[in-house]
């Protein structure tokens, strides 16, 4: 992912700012092996990869300091990874849906197999130097106008992409589904889940206005959970992307796919000219991708866009306050983009805030249990919950 802060003011500002282009798809790599997808482990070269020191590559997990476990938690190593040797898994060994994962990524046998970044299949392109791209890439980009000035200046088309304008027809839409089968997956769900004693989730701030995508503190389900019931709008669970426990949640990520895809398919979203377009009802499944989010009364989720194709969160049960705002002509030039986080862009700005006056075209919609809201693509929005709060998102990654 694409990692940028134009602020980088602070070293927790700094663990934004992407590495080399190499090593940034290294790190990628790293990170998909600490994921536990396939329970495979670290090794000193995935060490690197999450940015320790030489010296700390010979330590033992317990050896770490607090805060060290904590970033390297944050960057998906274990204590059991951390200290597996055998970590090389090649890619003949990868289950079918795992090697599904990560060719959504840009990876290739070829590429895996040999750790080359050039030989992948450009998912993440954007992230490469000029010179890391092959000679039909490039021929293709300079073809497109490109040098290798203007492509490594950060007017490449991943950069001039940072202010691109969301979809000038897109109209907000919140529409009541009853689905039976997800209902299943509550509250109570997750507070009769087995593991949850064993189960570490990695929380966020509750209240953050720039990005939330760096977990805070790791906490076992059960104490999040108890964090949650006494209603503490210190954390809140947040879950996609490629976050680790994707993997211990799996289950319920195909029902959040299946479900709501398939209510989705009968409702005015999927129609004709619904925001969930023709094209996108037999996209293979691994181009969907789901979340999970949770917090009490007063977490909220800042100010942001968001770059996948199609984004629709549902409330399984709570309420949640919706802030909407066009992201074209009506908003040119107004927010100014301090963060950039894996196909995200925050402003740092409040706009629950009672002095903060919406744009014109501007909602600002309540979406209750049983309710969900399509956003449009690339538009401004913030989400506060009212009440204690479950809530599912189902996605069309961009591949852009």
């Amino acid at each position: 992912s694409n990692n940028i802060d134009t602020k980088n003011e602070d070293d927790s500002a700094r663990i934004l700012v992407p590495p080399s282009s190499f090593l940034a798809l290294l790190s990628l790599f790293c990170f998909s092996l600490c994921t536990g997808i396939g329970g495979y482990g670290l090794n000193d070269q995935t060490k690197q990869c999450v940015s320790v020191s030489i010296d700390e590559e010979e330590l033992e997990w317990g050896e770490l300091t607090e805060e060290r476990r904590m970033y390297c938690t944050s960057k998906g190593c274990t204590h059991e990874n951390w200290d597996d040797e055998d970590a090389d898994a090649d890619w003949e060994d990868l289950s079918v849906d795992d090697q599904k994962k990560f060719m959504s990524l840009g990876w290739n046998a070829e590429a895996w197999n040999k750790e080359n970044s050039s030989l992948m299949t450009f998912y993440n392109e954007k992230e490469l130097e000029w010179n890391d791209l092959p000679n039909d890439r490039l021929q293709y980009w300079i073809e497109r106008g490109y040098d290798e000035v203007k492509w490594n200046s950060g007017e490449s088309s991943f950069h001039s992409e940072l202010y691109a304008r969301g979809d000038k027809d897109g109209v907000p839409i919140v529409i009541n589904l009853t689905i039976g089968e997800l209902s299943a997956y509550n509250l109570t769900y997750f507070e009769s889940f087995k593991e949850k004693e064993d189960t570490v989730v990695q929380v966020r701030g509750g209240d953050s206005l720039m990005s939330d995508e760096t977990p805070v503190k790791s906490l076992s389900l059960a104490e999040f959970l108890q964090h949650f019931r006494e209603g503490g709008a210190k954390y809140k669970l947040q879950i996609e992307d490629l976050d680790l426990e994707k993997a211990t949640f799996d289950v319920l990520g195909k029902a959040i796919k299946n479900c709501i895809k398939g209510e989705l398919l009968k409702s005015e979203l999927g129609g004709s000219n619904g925001a969930f377009k023709q094209e996108w009802h037999d996209l293979d499944n691994h181009q969907f991708d789901w979340a999970l989010f949770m917090g009490a009364n007063g977490t909220s989720t800042p100010m942001h866009y968001d770059s996948d194709r199609f984004n629709f969160l549902y409330v399984v049960e709570g309420k949640k306050k919706v802030v909407v705002i066009p992201n074209d002509k009506r908003t040119e030039n107004m927010f100014e983009v301090m963060q950039f986080y894996s196909g995200s862009a925050y402003t740092g700005i409040d706009v629950f805030d009672d002095g903060f006056d919406l744009p014109e075209g501007s909602m600002l919609l309540d979406v209750n249990a049983g309710e969900g809201i399509s956003i449009p693509y690339r538009w401004w929005h913030a989400v506060r919950n009212v009440d204690a709060t479950l809530a599912y998102s189902f996605r069309i990654v961009d591949d852009m």
